[in-house]
């Protein structure tokens, strides 16, 4: 996420639900209301969905969620409210107080905090609203308020990218790895940094020589690769960025250098560091889709509104890009 040490969340979004009827026009038909009447839990005549999000206009990933969800949204005819706190975690907390009072259907959580989120969603539980949690989960003793989780297991996700490391440069080979984060009390990145380096630690004898937190800014992202530049130089081999806007100013600032043999590896899938690795520029990013997340998220409600129990976790795939399948990912995320 971006900048922003002063919380985490933004305007953000909100939507999902049921089956979508092909053909059907919008405006009260009887096929219209085949389609939503699962999905209307309160029987008055339409679907809402609520959104509370952590962030929008603060950092691309939260954006591309919200359009995912907004547009299957507009798609099958539904109603979305939509707030975010703009990195503002309490803020968020009051939001999600305002949006139970819309006469929800469901709620969609993208919370700032798993801890903080336990109190949220005990509030969302006791107005009876079924939520689905999406890309940052609720902390494991709030999960009894939820209906599920759907999103990336950031823990593994970070860990598949620690093991293509070992298995390309050899356990033993004693490399230096520098690191450059997101937010340092956002869950996604705690999970994504503990999984990279505990995998490290257990399978190699590879050294961190530091971390920074960027807050998803590039240009700080730049001034933290051009410090470790000055302060390690050619002990650094490997470059591990945890949101692919961050490890770009890392390449940037390996390319002005002329460190060219640099190992960079990153996660999301961005368009802009696929062609970097059709480029040479970096290694490999493991590829997020916030589109399979936000249908994920809606399938969900598809099966909670057909009365179906459904299991907590529903991961999203992550395939790892690499300059061999970099085509295949061009203009995805």
């Amino acid at each position: 996420m971006k900048k922003c040490i002063r919380g985490l969340a933004s305007v953000a979004a909100l939507c999902l639900a049921a089956v979508a009827l092909a053909g059907c026009s919008g405006g009260g038909g009887s096929a219209q209301k085949a389609a939503t009447a699962p999905a209307d839990r309160n029987g008055d005549g339409k679907v809402v969905i609520g959104y509370s999000s952590i962030a929008y206009s603060i950092a691309v990933l939260p954006q591309y969620i919200f359009a995912g969800l907004e547009a299957d949204c507009k798609t099958r005819g539904w109603e979305l409210q939509h707030l975010s706190a703009e990195g503002d975690a309490m803020l968020q907390g009051e939001q999600i107080s305002q949006l139970i009072q819309q006469d929800l259907d469901y709620l969609v959580v993208f919370p700032a905090d798993p801890m903080l989120a336990v109190d949220w969603m005990k509030e969302v539980s006791e107005a009876g609203i079924p939520a689905v949690m999406i890309h940052t989960d609720v902390a494991e003793v709030g999960r009894e308020y939820a209906k599920a989780y759907c999103g990336p297991d950031n823990y593994a996700m970070a860990e598949s990218l620690a093991k293509a490391v070992v298995e390309k440069y050899g356990a033993d080979a004693g490399i230096g790895i520098v690191e450059i984060g997101g937010v340092p009390v956002q869950s996604d990145y705690i999970e994504r940094v503990a999984g990279f380096d505990d995998y490290i630690k257990a399978n190699s004898n590879f050294k961190v020589l530091g971390l920074e937190w960027a807050y998803s800014n590039r240009a700080d992202a730049q001034s933290y690769m051009e410090n470790f530049i000055s302060t390690y130089g050619n002990q650094i081999n490997v470059l591990m960025g945890f949101d692919d806007d961050l490890t770009l100013g890392g390449v940037n600032a390996l390319q002005a250098a002329g460190m060219t043999d640099v190992g960079v590896y990153s996660i999301t899938g961005q368009k802009e560091a696929i062609q970097a690795i059709k480029d040479g520029k970096m290694t490999m990013t493991a590829y997020y889709s916030t589109a399979a997340t936000a249908q994920n998220a809606l399938k969900c409600i598809d099966d909670l509104a057909a009365g179906k129990t459904i299991e907590y976790f529903h991961y999203t795939d992550v395939p790892l890009i690499t300059k061999e399948n970099a085509d295949k990912y061009e203009g995805e995320f």
